[in-house]
């Protein structure tokens, strides 16, 4: 059968590692955010601000993919969802290491596109979260 397949089917390492991953930054940020004096701080230094990137912190390229807005559990489980149901018939047929570049292009590719945007003047706001990887 040459079709794709969607079916229920047990999450590959690479997807469940992503989920398990977004679940625990997610926990990690809202206690930190609570209860630390630092947490805040930490939280919006991982968020994608593109005049921030501008000015050296090229981290936030990579790490809003790992955060998801601490208000809604929503946004996570809408990302998680995403990713369970179509990132296991991607990790199966590419095999993990070819995946893995692929969540991290994506992730990239997202970030690259709120870059462009913030230069056009078309948008001014920071982004956080696994949406760039999941539409990608």
């Amino acid at each position: 059968m040459s079709g794709i397949d969607f079916g229920a089917r047990r999450p590959t390492p690479v997807v469940m590692t992503l989920i398990v991953s977004f679940v625990a930054v997610f926990i990690v940020m809202a206690l930190l955010v609570r209860f630390a004096a630092f947490g805040p701080e930490l939280y919006s230094s991982l968020i994608l601000n593109p005049p921030d990137v501008v000015l050296g912190k090229v981290w936030m390229l990579l790490t809003y993919a790992l955060l998801h807005d601490l208000g809604s559990t929503f946004h996570l489980l809408m990302n998680g969802l995403m990713l369970f149901f179509f990132g296991p018939e991607l990790e199966t047929r590419w095999g993990r290491r070819r995946f893995i570049a692929f969540v991290v292009l994506t992730a990239l590719g997202g970030s690259l596109a709120v870059m462009a945007t913030w230069a056009l003047g078309l948008s001014a706001a920071p982004v956080l979260g696994a949406s760039g990887i999941v539409l990608g």
